[in-house]
């Protein structure tokens, strides 16, 4: 269960910064980096690293580090499928990112 919220923290990290990121050109707002840092930059590195401990606690740091950089990745590219249409190279993406992980595991 722990690691379904560590999970959950991650998702709702990446989807800030994937907004953040891409937020002039989605919906024409464009605010300063000390305004994004001052209202929702810390929280966002507050649930990276507390997604982080948690499951590094629950599983090995190697482990840990491939799980959140493969789970970002994938959050990440089905945000950008999401918003800007699908895309061939995406779907590439995600299949090398998927082999990277399972060949992690071996």
């Amino acid at each position: 269960m722990i690691i379904y919220y560590a999970l959950a923290l991650k998702l709702f990290a990446t989807i800030v910064v994937f907004c953040k990121a891409n937020l002039k050109e989605l919906y024409g707002l464009d605010y300063s980096p000390l305004f994004w840092w001052l209202t929702v930059g810390w929280i966002v590195e507050y649930c990276f690293l507390q997604s982080w401990w948690i499951l590094s606690k629950a599983i090995s740091p190697w482990a840990t580090y491939i799980l959140l950089l493969g789970f970002g990745s994938i959050t990440h590219m089905v945000l950008m499928c999401f918003h800007y249409g699908f895309n061939v190279k995406y779907f590439f993406g995600f299949l090398l990112i998927l082999s990277g992980v399972a060949v992690s595991k071996v």
